[in-house]
């Protein structure tokens, strides 16, 4: 039920964005897709101003440009024109969901504000602040699942891409519970946004993200994956040399910043999925 909720979420928050859309699509959607539109789709972004290759290992540039010279020269040019992406703005209030599963013996709570982008520099606190909250070791899990026992799953999330993404929590419950769990994730985050987050969190929360960025690097297909993605996003192929540095900048001074920036607790979308009686 987790992706059914989340995709359920970003449906309520984002009213114009196609973030709001399913990226496997839907039946109606993909049955009526035919050769003819996957030979456009292909002539129109696959030409070579939209082309990012990231070559990583033992090979010598003369060696490279060569194989890539004779792989890629009959590539055709075209004209490129990305579409134009309506840009969801926020307005104040709650915008609540509730929906009834059949076959199923939880709930499941997803609550979630607009967030922001790849780009800019608000990302890297609020991964921090995710990596603080979330896990097992984060405040969601320990207080209301081993606490008070109001949880099966927790998470707390942050998506930042090329436009605005999202943040929020998610929860997994028994049917009886969620009206408290929904209030207990309401509790921490408020005091997220009064207090922030402990120096002990803070540097937990750094030390597993400059860990794992590390880890994710460690392959040359993983190396070579990572520049080429972070070139065509516009951060440049040496943004992973600069990631941990980023990361490590970070106080708990921006981390309360961002908190009070992005988690409005008079603005957010709400997501409630319930079983069906019994």
């Amino acid at each position: 039920m987790i992706p059914r909720t989340i995709q359920l979420l970003r449906e309520t928050l984002y009213e114009r964005h196609p973030y709001r859309l399913n990226v496997l699509g839907s039946e109606k959607t993909i049955t009526r897709i035919g050769r003819r539109d996957l030979l456009s789709y292909y002539q129109k972004y696959v030409l070579p101003q939209n082309l990012v290759l990231a070559v990583v290992g033992d090979a010598g540039w003369g060696e490279v440009k060569e194989s890539v010279t004779e792989a890629f020269q009959e590539m055709p040019r075209g004209s490129l024109s990305p579409p134009s992406i309506p840009q969801e703005v926020r307005e104040e209030g709650i915008d609540k969901r509730e929906e009834t599963v059949p076959g199923r013996q939880q709930a499941h709570i997803a609550l979630g504000f607009l967030g922001t982008t790849i780009q800019d520099g608000d990302r890297f606190p609020l991964e921090v602040l995710e990596a603080a909250l979330g896990g097992q070791g984060g405040r969601f899990f320990t207080q209301l699942r081993d606490k008070e026992g109001l949880a099966y799953v927790t998470a707390f999330f942050v998506r930042a891409d090329l436009d605005p993404g999202y943040l929020g929590v998610y929860l997994a419950t028994d049917p009886s519970k969620a009206a408290r769990a929904l209030q207990g994730i309401e509790g921490i985050l408020q005091a997220v946004r009064e207090q922030g987050i402990t120096q002990e969190e803070l540097d937990r929360a750094k030390s597993y993200l400059i860990g794992n960025h590390a880890i994710g690097l460690q392959g040359p297909l993983a190396m070579a994956a990572t520049i080429a993605f972070d070139e065509r996003y516009g951060l440049g192929g040496g943004f992973y040399r600069r990631y941990p540095e980023e990361i490590e900048k970070v106080n708990k001074e921006d981390v309360l910043r961002v908190a009070r920036r992005y988690i409005d607790m008079d603005s957010y979308a709400l997501v409630i999925v319930h079983p069906s009686s019994p």
